[in-house]
């Protein structure tokens, strides 16, 4: 996992850490296809986990928090469910503190 953390933190244009999914897809079809192949995982799955970090619609994700989730995925079905329920809640929690901010802001 440290050389796919290399290959997406070298990606050209990238802000502070954070990648986007384009650039998480060029990597894993290139050289990262082997990495993530070696855990035991599909583009698919990474994909599906990119869409599941970016809570807040920006189009980017902590390229740490990217690598860390595959990580979670790696194993059997139940953990990757699991993980599909951590990040689901995670959203929802972003989701509810945005609309806990709309209605403090016209109180």
């Amino acid at each position: 996992l440290k050389k796919l953390r290399e290959l997406l933190h070298n990606q050209p244009g990238q802000i502070e850490g954070m990648v986007t999914e384009k650039d998480v897809m060029e990597v894993l079809s290139g050289d990262g296809a082997g990495l993530l192949k070696s855990l035991g995982l599909q583009v698919s799955a990474a994909k599906a986990l990119f869409r599941l970090l970016d809570v807040e619609d920006m189009r980017a994700v902590e390229v740490d928090e990217f690598v860390y989730g595959l990580l979670h995925l790696k194993g059997n079905s139940t953990t990757i469910h699991m993980t599909t329920l951590m990040y689901q809640s995670k959203r929802l929690l972003s989701k509810m503190l945005n609309i806990q901010t709309l209605i403090e802001e016209k109180v």
